[in-house]
């Protein structure tokens, strides 16, 4: 049990492939605290936040590297390692060195098929949920490119760059296939830009000053109250006694005679 909750925990936290999993050394975990290693056992100081380090052997995109994993994933391969029986090294062959991979029982390592042949199908069983979704087969690389879609939308993200390292990719070209934006991400960054907001702000600012630009441009009326006339009583408007003058109709101008040479033909 404790080797299938190792494996289990590795491929859903690891960010790692199939093949690179099967092929992890013996005491690839390391502990450190304030930038000094420490033992894995140590339940006082892993409280206070230790960093759980996982060694990665060279793979198909670039060398061995390390990088930061979560402590639950430190503590499940320290729990096997613990329990592990001692075996003979055997052959990477990638590299040709002889090494002790972590995943091995009764001097037989893990392939890198078993997580597909045999974990994903019983945690699927397990969890009463279909081995196959819209996307398609739940497949070892599906953990790998669930968790940097996660880490390139945490709250407090992961740069390209810096998911680049984690995942070990040569470019970043490579890493973008991976980090994508969630819909929440980016409705909140949408949100965050204030795009719609500014620019309704802008058209309301740009009708106030048409609007002004009108009112300036429109003819003073000698009879209504404006910045260019200082009439006390407003009249009608000069829509409406033009209207008057084309028809014939007096209104109210026999209360107040015209002058006699208005220009009104």
């Amino acid at each position: 049990m404790e080797l299938v909750r190792a494996i289990t925990l590795t491929w859903l936290f690891s960010g790692q492939r199939s093949n690179e999993i099967a092929r992890l050394r013996l005491g690839c975990i390391r502990w450190q605290h304030d930038g000094a290693p420490v033992s894995g056992d140590s339940e006082q100081i892993l409280a206070q936040d230790a960093v759980c380090l996982l060694d990665v052997p060279a793979h198909k995109t670039g060398t061995a590297f390390t990088k930061p994993v979560d402590p639950l994933l430190g503590q499940a391969i320290n729990a096997w390692e613990a329990l592990r029986p001692h075996q003979p090294k055997r052959t990477d062959r990638r590299t040709g060195e002889q090494v002790n991979f972590l995943f091995s029982y009764r001097a037989r390592a893990v392939s890198s098929g078993y997580i597909n042949s045999t974990i994903i199908p019983m945690l699927c069983r397990k969890a009463a949920v279909p081995a196959s979704d819209v996307r398609g087969n739940i497949t070892s690389h599906r953990a790998r490119s669930t968790i940097a879609s996660q880490l390139y939308n945490a709250k407090e993200p992961m740069t390209l760059f810096e998911l680049q390292a984690w995942l070990g990719h040569r470019s970043p070209e490579s890493t973008q296939h991976y980090a994508k934006i969630s819909p929440n991400t980016l409705t909140k960054a949408y949100k965050d830009a204030g795009y719609f907001a500014r620019n309704v702000r802008t058209i309301e600012v740009l009708v106030d000053r048409e609007q002004s630009n009108r009112e300036r441009q429109r003819p003073a009326n000698p009879g209504s109250t404006t910045i260019w006339g200082t009439a006390s009583a407003p009249t009608r408007s000069s829509s409406s006694a033009r209207t008057d003058v084309l028809t014939g109709r007096r209104g109210d101008t026999a209360a107040c005679p015209r002058p006699e040479n208005d220009g009104v033909q």
